[in-house]
């Protein structure tokens, strides 16, 4: 019978948590758990000879709200509870009573139920599978008068801002590395602000397109839009239930079709924060 050790992980777990990931067949690669790494807290079982089995992570954007994802149990480990305890090794992280939101797969949802999770909404899930991008879709863009640019360093601090008043608070470490993990970064400006921005990160299977800031649809448009044709590979992005109807009409065309509606859900039924202008986010290990 295997005895199991509950820690938390560190830089030095990230091989294995990749590993893990492969086990269950998502794509987690070394980068994207190295910023999950260093803008949260991950906590795993080890076995006795030292194989992670589990993971959890929580990022705590501020003591007023945390997102919690990469909740993984290995096939040969699972029925054991390990799930459950892992989770609420993370969730001891975030003060009681404050807000903790996660978006669950079909299977994850019943345990996060029983742990005190209810779902509030959901989240449209579109991928580009094809490699035929319409570069037309982009030169084209909606009316607009607003100019696109690509994101350099110094845009950060007005990106950050934008984004709490988007996301409902501040995330400045996470879009700082995020910029950092980059494959391509955009913003569109009036000439004077910034007004929108979107990023586009490459990983193993896919590019991830997130998160898209933008004041109109016609502005997440032009941002998508410019993503989209950076690159020929597969391409996923998530979108907030708020914005499912301008997906519906935008997304198709440049290729993405709606393959699922996860559910998103907090600890306890506990309300997000307002949030405004978010057309995609992150990823949905990061909110």
């Amino acid at each position: 019978m295997n005895t199991y050790t509950l820690e938390a992980l560190g830089p030095e777990d990230i091989p294995a948590l990749v590993d893990l990931s492969a086990a269950i067949g998502w794509d987690y690669d070394a980068r994207e758990i190295g910023t999950l790494e260093a803008v949260g807290r991950l906590f795993g079982h080890k076995t006795r000879d030292r194989h992670l089995v589990s993971s959890a992570a929580i990022v705590p954007y501020s003591h007023a709200f945390a997102f919690l994802g990469m909740v993984m149990v290995h096939p040969d480990h699972r029925q054991r509870g390990l799930g459950t305890m892992v989770t609420q090794a993370a969730l001891a992280v975030q003060p009681p009573g404050h807000p903790v939101a996660l978006v669950s797969t079909p299977s994850g949802q019943g345990l996060y139920q029983k742990i005190g999770f209810q779902q509030i909404s959901t989240v449209h899930k579109y991928v580009r599978s094809s490699s035929k991008v319409h570069d037309d879709l982009t030169i084209r863009p909606p009316e607009s008068p607003l100019g696109l640019k690509r994101m350099e360093e110094h845009d950060l601090p007005a990106i950050t801002a934008l984004d709490a008043a988007a996301f409902g608070v501040r995330r400045q470490e996470f879009l700082r590395h995020r910029w950092l993990q980059s494959a391509t970064a955009w913003i569109l400006t009036d000439g004077i602000y910034v007004r929108g921005y979107a990023f586009g990160i490459e990983g193993p299977a896919n590019w991830i397109l997130g998160p898209v800031v933008a004041p109109t649809d016609a502005a997440a448009t032009q941002l998508v839009a410019k993503v989209a044709v950076m690159t020929s590979n597969p391409m996923r992005i998530d979108v907030p239930d708020e914005h499912a109807e301008w997906a519906i009409k935008t997304l198709p065309p440049l290729g993405f079709k709606k393959v699922a509606q996860p559910p998103l859900m907090t600890y306890q039924g506990a309300l997000l924060p307002p949030r405004r202008g978010l057309y995609a986010l992150a990823a949905q290990v990061f909110g």
